[in-house]
């Protein structure tokens, strides 16, 4: 049963891991304060680095105006346009749930639950804009 709970627990940190380091982007800290992300394009050593960002606009710097250079994960939300903005949509998902062994629910009440479950739903709807759907579903 320890064996179950270690191997989803592994496999669940090598997703996130990969899925966290998908969009990095780099970030160019100037002296003044401003801050600058995009993809740099080109870096004389000890000169100039020239930076394009998300909007295609290039900026060259000097390294006298540079405090630092830093890689980091994207800020922006583009992958939000990835998705549908309106129409038909159907979500379904499957469920895996390991039983958790003793449930204490009460001081007095404790519910054995060692049984495995699995479960399977569905939503068909409508989606009005990116951020707002609706629709019905059913599960088992």
């Amino acid at each position: 049963m320890l064996q179950k709970y270690l191997m989803m627990v592994l496999l669940l940190m090598v997703f996130f891991t990969g899925y966290s380091q998908d969009k990095m982007e780099d970030v160019v800290y100037l002296k003044n304060g401003s801050i600058i992300r995009g993809t740099i394009i080109e870096q004389v050593p000890n000169q100039s680095i020239k930076l394009k960002t998300n909007d295609r606009n290039v900026f060259v710097f000097k390294f006298e105006e540079i405090e630092k250079i830093a890689k980091e994960v994207a800020q922006d939300m583009d992958y939000l346009d990835n998705f549908k903005k309106n129409g038909f949509i159907n979500i379904t998902e499957i469920c895996i749930n390991p039983g958790i062994s003793n449930v204490k629910m009460h001081r007095l009440i404790s519910v054995e639950n060692n049984t495995n479950g699995f479960g399977i739903k569905t939503v068909n709807g409508y989606q009005f804009s990116k951020h707002f759907s609706t629709g019905f579903g059913i599960g088992v």
